[in-house]
């Protein structure tokens, strides 16, 4: 039940309006889909590979001077052997690839209803 009280703010037809959205609420349905990944499930030895490949990348190396670069400084791929072109390559396309789903979420609001409620009298 709404009880007229000193006005103090906003009124509409002598109640305050904060009376009324107080006492609305909606239900809402939301979709989520999402192909999103994290990289906490990535070891910090690939990261660092990673990095350092990036780095060689920026600095204006082509693939096999990069794979040439990882076995001077004396580091194996994730599966022990010495880096080649075509496998720095990959490395590339596929963080490329990981860095491209971390940002792919679509989240879409099916639907909205507004639903007004009335306190009871006490």
């Amino acid at each position: 039940m709404l009880v007229y009280r000193k006005p103090s703010g906003l009124l509409s037809n002598r109640f305050p309006i904060n009376q009324i959205i107080n006492n609305f609420r909606c239900l809402v349905s939301i979709s989520i889909e999402t192909r999103t990944l994290n990289y906490w499930t990535v070891s910090e030895l690939r990261h660092s590979r990673k990095d350092k490949i990036l780095e060689l990348q920026s600095q204006g190396l082509d693939t096999t001077q990069i794979a040439n670069e990882m076995n001077r400084l004396g580091l194996k791929s994730p599966r022990g052997r010495p880096y080649t072109g075509k496998l720095v390559w990959v490395t590339i396309k596929k963080w490329r690839e990981r860095d491209e789903r971390m940002n792919d979420c679509r989240i879409t609001i099916n639907s909205i209803e507004p639903v007004v409620t009335i306190p009871s009298s006490r």
